[in-house]
């Protein structure tokens, strides 16, 4: 979470933001670039400062439940719990090859059927309940077990670091591949973190004691991130056709003309523009007026309509414009501190923050847990959890959605601990 607040906070702020003062009629304003959420160029320093005090509040209330954890939570050691499957032992000859197998028949099957794409419907006539379970596989299911396969394997080979590196990089590298998605480095890096961190626990050893591998291994991932970076930019370019307007029917028409990619102008547009946080902050305070409870309870009435923009565009974004893409599924996020914002209220927007920021630290503690240790599992739900977060803001009422596919597999994989434990006792 500290990451995504600093990106989309200060960096973005200090990149975007502060060009300069030019001094106009009606009092001073902050000359700003355009971005993803924001249109207006001139930007009144009284909202600038409003939008600081906003977006300091809402860190205050992240950031206060990890203070008092730090300096008056005791720590306990989660380890006692740990121990490696035996039914894993006995059939690991069949189990990783399985692990490998259906990672690529879910990728295959999705590149082909074009079910589950950032950004773009569906084009499968396939059951809904079938696109619910693939969708749930790419976000969630082929990193889920990709930390138990990995939990087991180092608890039964605690030295073979490049096995483990070579199973983080070929789950995230086809699973983001598949997905059209360009974060293949917090994707698979929040699963490398959660490795090293239990590595470190288990070995009873210091980063400072194998600094020279977590450096190689963090070398290696940025490699195979850009690797993946530049092919997923092609595959956008290929199946995002942009929609233009015919001036002489008004009828909107494909593009199907390929656009050709620069690989850097794209990384340093999602470097520059497209974390979310200070520019939906100013939106919000830019449309004072509009903030209330009752806005904020409205959003909970949006529907999926792949016509219409976002509710959060609709409200904040005059220039927000209709799909830019055949058969696109594309909005603008104004993510949880933005989001939080509509109710007008900063007491609501702490207290929401820091009650927030408390859950999630007791499920982090929960997860390790129920699944007996495995911090590499609690490390990626955390990164599944604040990647949520801080993209949030759109067809809110099916949060449950991910809390339900998150919490489901947790609780079989409980069941399954338990029973073996159970059993060989």
């Amino acid at each position: 979470m500290s990451l995504f607040l600093w990106l989309g906070f200060w960096l973005k702020f200090c990149l975007l933001y502060s060009f300069g003062v030019e001094n106009v009629k009606d009092g001073d304003k902050l000359y700003v670039w355009n971005s993803e959420g924001l249109y207006v160029n001139f930007i009144p320093i009284e909202i600038l400062d409003k939008s600081l005090i906003t977006s300091i509040i809402a860190a205050l209330g992240f950031f206060l439940p990890l203070i008092f954890k730090h300096y008056f939570i005791h720590k306990k050691n989660n380890f006692e719990t740990i121990s490696y499957s035996k039914i894993y032992l006995k059939y690991r000859k069949f189990i990783l090859p399985a692990y490998f197998f259906i990672i690529l028949f879910i990728v295959i099957l999705n590149l082909n059927l074009k079910v589950y794409h950032k950004g773009l419907l569906p084009l499968a006539d396939l059951p809904k309940t079938i696109i619910l379970i693939l969708k749930w596989f790419h976000l969630i299911g082929m990193g889920f077990l990709t930390c138990i396969i990995l939990y087991w394997e180092f608890l039964l080979n605690k030295k073979n670091d490049l096995f483990y590196l070579i199973i983080i990089l070929f789950e995230g590298f086809l699973t983001n591949l598949s997905l059209f998605s360009r974060s293949m480095i917090f994707y698979s890096g929040s699963i490398l973190i959660g490795l090293i961190g239990f590595a470190e626990k288990i070995r009873n050893k210091k980063f400072i004691n194998y600094y020279k591998k977590i450096l190689l291994s963090l070398i290696i991932l940025l490699l195979f991130y850009v690797i993946n970076f530049s092919l997923v930019s092609k595959l956008r370019d290929k199946n995002y056709i942009s929609l233009n307007i015919n001036s002489n029917n008004t009828e909107i028409v494909a593009n199907t003309e390929v656009k050709k990619t620069n690989m850097f102008d794209h990384f340093l547009e999602l470097t520059l523009e497209r974390w979310i946080g200070m520019d939906a902050v100013i939106a919000t305070n830019l449309n004072h007026e509009k903030l209330s409870m009752s806005l904020f309870t409205d959003s909970f009435k949006e529907k999926f309509d792949a016509s219409s923009v976002s509710f959060y565009e609709m409200k904040f974004l005059k220039h927000a414009t209709a799909r830019e893409f055949e058969n696109s599924n594309q909005v603008i996020l104004p993510g949880i501190v933005a989001y939080l914002n509509y109710s007008g209220s900063k007491v609501f927007l702490f207290i929401f923050c820091f009650i927030l920021s408390s859950s999630f630290l007791a499920f982090e503690k929960f997860v390790i847990k129920i699944s007996f240790g495995n911090h590499i599992l609690s490390s990626f739900i955390s990164y599944l959890i604040v990647w949520r977060l801080i993209h949030y803001g759109y067809l809110v009422s099916q949060t449950y959605y991910l809390i339900i596919g998150i919490l489901l597999p947790l609780i079989l994989l409980h069941l399954f601990l338990k029973y073996e434990r159970n059993k060989n006792k």
